[in-house]
């Protein structure tokens, strides 16, 4: 069979992908099938050309659906970034659910649920992994936290959070850790915490000298108050149990308070206190043992029940 009787197989398949909209495969197979046919002869051409308006019409559709999606495209990307966009520092905000993403910012002077207070950022390197992201995002913002208000509680029974950076959003460059204080639960902040003129510590941050207002039974914040202004209690000594095994209950019971007691004796017997004192003690349960605790806390308050108005620690 001469080549003038053949159909070219470049146009039978130019056509097919032209037809299909298998991208510019059918232009490909065109151009060769109207070279072939220039050279050699056969029949094919209008084939080849077709596959080539073909796929030329379908590359036009493709780019222009492209052009059409791409602002709606844009539209969604920043609503999703918006929506994952934590608040900034000095915002004030309500949470929503379990997570901090998607939270509503409020007035600082209105009621809220908490505070974003910093970030800063973590060094480039590849993904720690989630436990040991979480490690450090917790210890970095305690460690500022700390810096900036001189305590790690710098609301009654608030906590602070570590809003870290996601294994997908690592990979994208992000190595931002923002730090939020939050209201203890069930309650609300009503004001910016920076300008708060009551100073709130937790309580193992106490320094002997402190005046304060007695910590409620559940209580992990007290309130720092000069000692010239009525105040529950002053702390008066603190000390560390030694390192080891949790000792039992009663056992660091007596330990603390022979530690107290003999602390007591001598600060008092040589400068009796100016009104009568009731004392008291704060010692470590087998929890926070486990977590390091070993700070015995000793306190005292007025024995009548009534403020105190002056330090009763001598200088």
């Amino acid at each position: 069979m001469r080549d003038a009787d053949t159909t070219n197989r470049f146009a039978i398949v130019a056509l097919i992908t032209g037809v299909f909209g298998i991208g510019p495969a059918g232009v490909g197979f065109g151009i060769a099938a109207l070279v072939q046919i220039g050279r050699r002869g056969g029949r094919g051409k209008g084939m080849a050309i077709g596959g080539i308006a073909t796929s030329v019409v379908w590359m036009v559709a493709s780019v222009a659906l492209v052009i059409a999606l791409v602002p709606s495209f844009e539209e969604d990307a920043a609503e999703n970034s918006a929506f994952h966009m934590y608040p900034k520092p000095g915002q004030c905000f309500d949470i929503s659910g379990e997570d901090v993403v998607g939270t509503k910012v409020v007035p600082c002077d209105r009621p809220h649920d908490a505070e974003m207070v910093l970030y800063y950022e973590l060094p480039k390197g590849p993904w720690p992994g989630d436990q040991e992201m979480d490690r450090r995002g917790t210890d970095g913002c305690e460690q500022r936290v700390r810096a900036r208000f001189q305590t790690r509680a710098p609301v009654e029974n608030g906590d602070t959070y570590a809003l870290l950076p996601r294994r997908v959003t690592w990979a994208l460059g992000d190595r931002k850790v923002y730090c939020a204080i939050a209201a203890f639960e069930g309650r609300k902040l009503t004001e910016p915490i920076g300008s708060r003129a009551v100073q709130t510590r937790a309580l193992d941050e106490l320094r002997p000298g402190d005046c304060f207002t007695e910590p409620g039974r559940d209580s992990v914040t007290v309130t720092l108050i000069p000692c010239d202004r009525p105040h529950d209690a002053q702390l008066t000594h603190r000390f560390e149990l030694p390192a080891g095994p949790y000792p039992g209950d009663a056992a660091t019971e007596r330990k603390a308070l022979a530690g107290c007691d003999a602390r007591w004796e001598k600060m008092f017997g040589e400068h009796p206190s100016p009104v009568r004192i009731e004392q008291w003690y704060q010692h470590p349960n087998k929890e926070s043992w486990g977590l390091g605790d070993r700070i015995v806390l000793c306190y005292v308050t007025d024995a009548k029940k009534r403020d105190l108005t002056r330090s009763v620690v001598p200088r």
